[in-house]
């Protein structure tokens, strides 16, 4: 008489681990795309914020976001040169683009009431956001930008995310 073991052959567990591994890697790809995406959602969601107590400020103001800064390019602090790939996020808050970011905020919070408190951080990739104050330039069609540098945390990154023009604040004729 011949005895019956009952167990699982090396092909069969062999096909279960493989199977796992797969299930994973396509869970680790989902999850990362997740965070991309809710990365970029927190960039536009900021990028509104401030941009609405900008508008908020022009108008409580009466000014441009240039006289209200007291700068006509907030992000030419932060270090920059031609083919330049520092990464923004490395800086010490003491970096005078960080220092200057942070006036920023703070000349719009007195202008306009608006708390900025979430965006003294910077971005989701711990860069500051970039603003340019350019109203009012080229003829007095120049529009304020501002926008995130994204992943690649550089001013020569090709990941530059949300960007937004903000309108004029008056009728320019532009």
């Amino acid at each position: 008489m011949r005895k019956t073991v009952s167990g699982f052959t090396i092909v069969e567990l062999l096909i279960v681990v493989v199977v796992i591994a797969i299930l994973a890697a396509v869970s680790i790809i989902a999850y990362n795309g997740a965070q991309d995406r809710a990365k970029i959602s927190r960039v536009n969601a900021d990028l509104a914020s401030l941009e609405k107590a900008v508008q908020l400020a022009r108008v409580s103001s009466s000014k441009v976001l240039g006289q209200i800064t007291g700068s006509n390019c907030s992000r030419c602090a932060c270090p920059y040169a031609s083919g330049d790939m520092t990464d923004y996020s490395t800086l010490p808050s003491t970096n005078n683009c960080w220092v200057r970011y942070n006036a920023l905020l703070d000349a719009i919070e007195a202008a306009s009431g608006a708390n900025l408190g979430a965006l003294r951080s910077g971005d989701p990739w711990r860069a500051p956001y970039s603003v340019d104050e350019n109203e009012g330039e080229n003829g007095g069609c120049g529009k304020d930008l501002i926008w995130s540098f994204g992943p690649s945390k550089t001013m020569n990154g090709s990941t530059a995310i949300g960007s937004r023009y903000i309108s004029l604040s008056g009728n320019s004729g532009c």
